[in-house]
């Protein structure tokens, strides 16, 4: 009787274990699918896609974790850098002129917060950003605000509309995954003998 208990706790716990595996096809089941791209080895660049394929939407953020020895938990991105990767990532032959040689006026500067908004022909450039004020010796008694900059970076196209991502496997196709976890146990009456059963679902999918 032991050993069959055993045996049976076994099946459960096999059972479980395979319930329970994390597949790039059962994430991307549950979840939409991010495209990201290491543009350089601390910035990320995820996209977004028209229905056409074409890029619609690219944002800019610090990667923070690299390795257990790399993990950087600042999130400024350089100056310098944002404009490298905009020119690399949206030239100006496809950004388009400006529409003014001023910011949008949905700029702001306030609270500790900043948004910068750029504004051209085919594109928008979105920066999001933050800052702090101290007064210190080196700003001779006045309040510096220099402290910070900006972490969130989007370039927006405006002639194309953003699809959501697809997910790769339909309800019915998860159902069937999942159905593999319900078990019965029962227990013979004449011979205490415990019984463990698994159903089988057969497969929705058309044979090749």
């Amino acid at each position: 009787m032991p050993g069959k208990s055993c045996f049976a706790l076994f099946l459960m716990v096999l059972a479980s274990v395979l319930a329970s595996a994390q597949t790039s096809e059962d994430l991307a089941a549950k979840y939409p699918v991010v495209a990201a791209y290491q543009v350089r080895p601390e910035i990320l660049m995820t996209a977004k896609y028209a229905e056409d394929g074409q890029v619609c939407e690219m944002t800019l953020e610090k990667r923070h974790y690299q390795t257990a020895e790399e993990i950087d938990l600042g999130s400024t991105i350089p100056a310098k850098m944002i404009d490298q990767l905009t020119d690399e990532l949206v030239p100006a032959s496809e950004r388009g002129k400006p529409t003014s040689r001023w910011l949008d006026k949905d700029s702001y500067v306030a609270g500790g917060v900043s948004f910068t908004k750029h504004d051209f022909e085919n594109v928008t450039i979105e920066m999001h950003g933050s800052y702090s004020c101290n007064q210190g010796a080196s700003s001779k008694g006045h309040l510096s605000c220099d402290s910070g900059g900006n972490e969130v970076v989007v370039i927006r196209w405006k002639q194309r509309a953003c699809v959501a991502p697809k997910q790769t496997r339909n309800a019915s196709e998860k159902k069937d995954a999942n159905a593999f976890t319900t078990s019965m146990e029962t227990v013979d009456p004449k011979t205490g003998n415990l019984h463990l059963t698994i159903p089988l679902v057969a497969s929705t999918k058309p044979k090749q």
